[in-house]
């Protein structure tokens, strides 16, 4: 898939991280991701943060912090587009990206070197279950392996790698962080994902339809 336009070659090692999670999004039909990397301190040239919207393996939604709006991408997200409550989609994701921004200039250099900012990089899920009811959760890395959890159902932190800890304070201790990070998966995000499944079970249907209409059309041709 080509990179979307204003998407930054000194952010692409940022990706890497996140290529394990992007597998489990292939196969998983009933949940909306987002991926996220952040590096507080970046060039001009550069968006500080970078954002992507999956589904079932394909990505609907980019937005870079420095940007008016998010981008929807494929035939989902022409279908989104339409959807007024979408529009305030892109003033939810800036204000969580600064917001983390903030916490990350916060943080105590004893793990970072001076010369070399925390990165940070981030996945939130939002999984509807088989009763309706949808849960929330995100991973939070530095430029690596996941090193914290954050249950958005339950609110419990866990710390499963180094600078997990450090991480866990700085945001724990910030009250508007947590509401974010409990209220995006569990109420901003869980219309959005009924949204979404709606509107891409429509489509597949149209695309199937389609798909067997000209199959048919071909066969009769074929035979008259």
């Amino acid at each position: 898939m080509a990179r979307p336009a204003g998407s930054k070659a000194g952010l692409d090692f940022l990706y890497l991280p996140l290529f394990l999670w992007l597998c489990e999004t292939l196969a998983d039909t009933h949940s909306l991701y987002y991926n996220f990397t952040l590096k507080p301190k970046s060039g001009s040239e550069q968006p500080w943060c970078e954002v992507q919207g999956w589904i079932h393996g394909n990505m609907f939604l980019h937005y870079h912090c420095g940007s008016g709006k998010a981008r929807l991408f494929g035939p989902l997200g022409t279908k989104l587009n339409t959807i007024q409550t979408w529009e305030g989609q892109t003033e939810t994701l800036k204000h969580l990206m600064e917001e983390l921004r903030k916490k990350l200039l916060d943080l105590k250099s004893g793990i970072f070197t001076k010369n070399a900012a925390p990165i940070l990089w981030g996945r939130m899920k939002c999984h509807c279950k088989a009763d309706g009811r949808s849960s929330g959760s995100w991973w939070f890395g530095f430029s690596g392996p996941p090193c914290l959890f954050f249950d958005s159902e339950n609110g419990n932190w866990t710390v499963v790698r180094s600078g997990g800890r450090l991480l866990k304070e700085t945001l724990h201790s910030d009250r508007e962080v947590t509401a974010l990070l409990t209220r995006i998966p569990n109420g901003d995000r869980k219309s959005w994902l009924e949204q979404v499944l709606v509107i891409r079970n429509r489509t597949l249907e149209m695309t199937d339809s389609e798909i067997k209409t000209s199959w048919w059309s071909s066969l009769c041709g074929t035979m008259g």
